[in-house]
């Protein structure tokens, strides 16, 4: 303890000696926010509005009054043409004269949807084809002190997209999306709407500096035990020449020379008598504050904090009399996962403050889960996503953003994936709720049992084929074990379709025979996987939260207002044909509203709790799915606007720590 104190006071007086010495203040970073009050204008010059950054351009339209709210009734279909337009932001901007004598001056966007061209005083500087990873721009002989004008010009995909398609030779599957870095569910699923999303969807800024640069830092856990763990500090420097620096983390200090270039530093660190961090139910989410400083006698301090948690887990896969096992070990303790898949909060993605998240994820500890599964299509989720999970106990099942697709996997977009994957997989390595890491969702299951196959000559397979392997099987698991190699790597989810009798004997599965293919729930008491990674069931949500979207005259069944909400072809009539099985079909819209949900909430609960049963041979059950983007028919259990469907209620039920739970054996409880 009296050690800890004064290496401490060390750090201190150190950074308060550079302070006194009058230069940090000069020659410290500097980074300027270039977020507010930009003007949008469309490509035609029609349309004109000023906007704060991060934005979303329908969310702008409707704003100010362009354009209806584009969940309101049927206005989706009327909206449609704003993803065929580009979208032109500018902006002037001064910078103090202090920051221009920075050795380093860098325009950093930290995420653009999603093909722009970007110039500054006229003078191209960046072409961006990905919304999920950073751009960055060295400005240093562009920038002036006053009347600086930075302009975006955000295209339209859809030209980019067909011309990709002639240049592949033939379209892929599904359609022409997949040659684009940008989230797959924007352009429609069955269960949210085709509202092509465009702008700038992060901050924007810029940051000057001098000397060395403290990129990133990485704790990695070496080893743990009930008395001690330790760590690795591992500090990413970028360094235009040789330079004397000190890096202090967690009571230890480390005098060196840089070399020029980017170079990559260990320290080591210990911790006494660590408190581990469990999964919500096992356990307190004791989180460790890491301060991680470069220190320069010309340039002061620069820090990154992190937040970690100490824990072991690992994905068990060992074959056994049935098949191969699958669950997760955390602290040497196999735990049966709770949870459900998680989709983006909002199609409008700058609509989403930190307290719809925050609210969320209390529902999800309310309901008992430990474990989110942040599926394919949509996005990686923001840094508080991440953090709330660490605070709550919430494993995340990470997948890469890739979906039902067969994506190709030439030199430009390999290059263009690898940047992203290894940006979001440094940003994500430190969260102690990061449990795994999933190369997709659905498409080896697509490849094999959705006929795609059939559609292309064996020459075009193959291609599909090499490229999928190149991207799954050799790529991204390799950008894992190099920059995370304690999370484990999974190809895609599931392994198995429903079609491959394997899926019940190894692997994670997806089980739609129950819906798509019209099975009772009861069937979910046979057909019992090693990890159920999606099953589910739609309803409607709350007649309070339609109330808010639709016109009084579509509140009922055969609106076809209302059925632009169902984006499931079958949906309503599945719905339809499971409540006549076990109830009377209610007349009344609330009360079918209240036995539809009811339906989907006994079907699911009979789905988990036959999951449970089968502990220790299945480990997880992760239902589809928790939450909506949009006011939906879906199936999720907690709708848009955050109101609880009786399928949340059972989830709550069935998730305790110990249920009585029956089961039903021919005529026999």
């Amino acid at each position: 303890m009296q050690q800890r104190l004064l290496q401490a006071v060390f750090f201190i007086t150190t950074v308060l000696l550079f302070y006194s010495c009058g230069g940090i203040l000069e020659t410290s970073t500097i980074q300027i926010s270039l977020n507010d009050k930009w003007q949008v204008t469309s490509e035609n010059d029609s349309i004109q509005f000023i906007t704060n950054i991060p934005n979303e351009v329908h969310s702008d339209l409707y704003k100010n009054r362009i354009m209806e709210h584009p969940f309101f009734g049927d206005n989706e279909k009327r909206t449609q043409w704003v993803a065929k337009k580009d979208w032109v932001y500018e902006k002037e901007f001064d910078v103090d004269s202090s920051f221009l004598l920075k050795e380093n001056q860098e325009l950093v966007f930290e995420g653009i949807d999603t093909y722009s061209e970007v110039s500054l005083n006229e003078k191209l500087i960046l072409q961006t084809d990905n919304q999920f990873r950073q751009w960055k721009a060295d400005v240093k002989s562009i920038l002036k002190t006053a009347n600086n004008k930075l302009k975006i010009m955000v295209l339209s995909p859809f030209e980019i997209e067909n011309q990709k398609a002639k240049e592949y030779g033939f379209q892929p599957p599904s359609d022409s999306r997949i040659f684009t870095r940008k989230a797959a569910y924007v352009y429609g699923w069955d269960w949210g709407p085709r509202i092509i999303t465009s702008g700038i969807w992060k901050p924007v800024k810029l940051i000057g500096w001098n000397g060395p640069r403290l990129k990133d830092v990485c704790i990695i856990q070496d080893s743990l035990t009930e008395r001690k763990a330790y760590l690795t500090a591992k500090f990413e420097i970028n360094s235009t020449k040789p330079d004397e620096i000190t890096l202090f983390v967690y009571g230890n200090k480390q005098k060196l020379m840089t070399e020029t270039g980017v170079q990559s530093i260990d320290v080591k660190l210990e911790i006494d008598y660590p408190d581990l961090w469990w999964p919500n139910g096992l356990g307190d989410q004791k989180l460790y504050k890491i301060d991680c400083s470069l220190i320069h006698n010309d340039f002061g301090v620069q820090t990154i904090t992190k937040k970690i948690g100490l824990r072991t887990i690992e994905l068990i896969q060992e074959k056994d009399s049935y098949g191969k096992s699958f669950y997760f070990k955390v602290n040497d303790i196999p735990v049966f996962m709770k949870g459900a898949n998680y989709i983006p909060q909002q199609i409008l993605g700058n609509e989403i403050d930190s307290n719809k998240y925050e609210r969320l994820l209390n529902d999800v500890v309310e309901s008992n889960m430990n474990m989110l599964r942040v599926w394919g299509g949509g996005i990686y989720e923001h840094d508080i996503f991440y953090d709330l999970c660490d605070e709550k106990g919430i494993l995340v099942w990470q997948d890469f953003m890739f979906a039902n697709g067969m994506y190709p996997a030439d030199s430009s977009m390999l290059s263009n994936i690898q940047t992203e994957v290894e940006e979001q997989i440094k940003r994500l390595r430190n969260h102690p709720s990061v449990a795994l890491f999933c190369g997709n969702n659905e498409i080896a299951e697509a490849w094999v049992n959705w006929g795609w196959k059939n559609k292309y000559s064996i020459d075009q397979q193959t291609k599909m084929t090499d490229d999928y392997y190149k991207i799954f099987h050799q790529l991204l698991p390799e950008l894992v074990e190099v920059n995370s190699s304690n999370i484990s790597y999974w190809p895609s989810s599931p392994q198995f379709g429903r079609g491959d009798k394997r899926s019940q004997f190894e692997g994670d599965s997806h089980y739609w025979g129950v819906w798509h293919d019209e099975e009772p729930f009861e069937t979910y008491e046979r057909k019992v996987p090693r990890f159920m990674s999606e099953f589910g069931f739609q309803s409607y949500p709350s007649l309070k939260t339609l109330s808010n979207w639709f016109d009084e005259k579509d509140l009922n069944y055969d609106s076809h207002i209302l059925q632009n909400h169902q984006k499931h072809p079958k949906g309503n009539e599945l719905i339809k044909k499971y409540m006549e099985r076990d109830y009377v079909v209610p007349k009344n819209f609330s009360h079918f509203i209240y036995v539809n949900q009811l339906l989907q909430a006994e079907g699911i609960a009979t789905g988990i709790e036959a999951h449970r049963r089968a502990k220790p041979y299945c480990m997880g059950s992760l239902y589809w799915q928790l939450n909506d983007c949009w006011p939906a028919i879906s199936w999720s259990g907690i709708d848009y606007e955050g109101r609880w469907k009786a399928l949340q209620y059972f989830v709550k039920k069935s998730f305790e720590p110990i249920i009585l739970t029956l089961e039903r054996n021919d005529n026999l409880l």
